[in-house]
C-alpha cells in the first residue's frame, strides 16, 4: 500500500551512485593526469613513509576531491535518509487515516441500518448514509473525527424550523396551521444530509417525521460527542 518509501529510496540510491561515480572518477582521472605530468609512473614502487608523503603531496588536490566526495555522500545519505523516513511516515499516517475513515463509516452505516430496522415508517433507500456521514465528519478522510461546523449549523437550522412551527401552531386558530409549508421546510432541510421524506397527509407525515427525528437523535447521541450539538426541540405542533 505504501509506495512512497521504496520509490524515494530508489531515487536516493541513484543520486548517491551518481555523486560517487562522478566524484571518485574525477579524483582518479586527476591522480592519473598528475602522475603522468610529474612522471610518477616511471618511478619504482616505494611504500616507505617518505615516498607515501611525497605521493600524497603531489596528489593533494586530487585526494581532496575524493574526500569532498565522501563528505558529500555522507551528508546526502543522512539528509536523504531523514527525508525518506519522513515521507514514509507521512504516507503511513495518510494510509492509516483512510483505513480509519473506512472503518468508522462502516460502523456508522451498520448503526444507521440497525436503527432503521426499528422504525417501520422509514425506508432504507430513503437515506443516503454516505452523505449523512460526510455531513457530520467532513474531515474524516484526513483522520479528524470532529463534528463539522456544517452539521452543527444543520441541527441549529432544523431546531429553528421546529421552533417556528411550534410558535405558528400555538398562535394559529384551530385548523389554520399551514402544515404543508412545514412539510416543505422539513423535507428540504433533511435533504441536506441525505434523508428523503415524501409529501404525505398530515398525520402520516408527522409519524414519519417523528421517526426521522428519533433516528437523528440516536445518531447524534452515539456519534456526535460535542456539547455544541443540542437535542432536537420537542414538537408542539403535532
Amino acid at each position: 500500500m505504501n509506495k512512497i518509501g521504496p520509490k524515494s529510496v530508489e531515487v536516493l540510491i541513484w543520486i548517491l551512485a551518481f555523486v560517487a561515480i562522478a566524484g571518485y572518477l574525477l579524483s582518479a582521472l586527476s591522480i592519473i593526469s598528475t602522475s603522468i605530468h610529474l612522471d610518477l609512473f616511471s618511478k619504482p614502487i616505494c611504500v616507505q613513509e617518505s615516498c607515501i608523503q611525497a605521493w600524497t603531496k603531489a596528489n593533494e588536490y586530487s585526494l581532496a576531491i575524493a574526500k569532498t566526495t565522501s563528505d558529500l555522500l555522507v551528508a546526502l545519505a543522512t539528509a536523504g535518509g531523514i527525508v525518506v523516513a519522513l515521507m514514509s511516515y507521512v504516507s503511513n499516517v495518510s494510509n492509516s487515516a483512510l483505513a480509519n475513515h473506512i472503518n468508522h463509516y462502516a460502523i456508522f452505516q451498520n448503526y444507521v441500518v440497525h436503527e432503521i430496522e426499528k422504525r417501520n415508517r422509514i425506508e432504507l433507500d430513503s437515506i443516503d448514509t454516505f452523505l449523512w456521514y460526510n455531513s457530520i465528519f467532513s474531515e474524516s478522510r484526513s483522520g479528524a473525527m470532529d463534528v463539522s461546523d456544517d452539521y452543527k449549523k444543520f441541527i441549529k437550522n432544523l431546531n429553528e424550523k421546529i421552533t417556528t412551527s411550534n410558535s405558528q401552531a400555538k398562535s394559529a386558530k384551530e385548523g389554520t396551521f399551514r402544515y404543508t409549508a412545514h412539510q416543505s421546510q422539513i423535507k428540504d432541510q433533511m435533504k441536506i444530509i441525505g434523508i428523503a421524506i415524501s409529501s404525505q397527509p398530515r398525520n402520516d407525515f408527522y409519524e414519519v417525521e417523528d421517526q426521522v427525528f428519533s433516528l437523528v437523535t440516536a445518531v447524534n447521541q452515539s456519534f456526535c460527542f460535542s456539547a455544541k450539538i443540542p437535542a432536537l426541540v420537542k414538537r408542539a405542533y403535532v
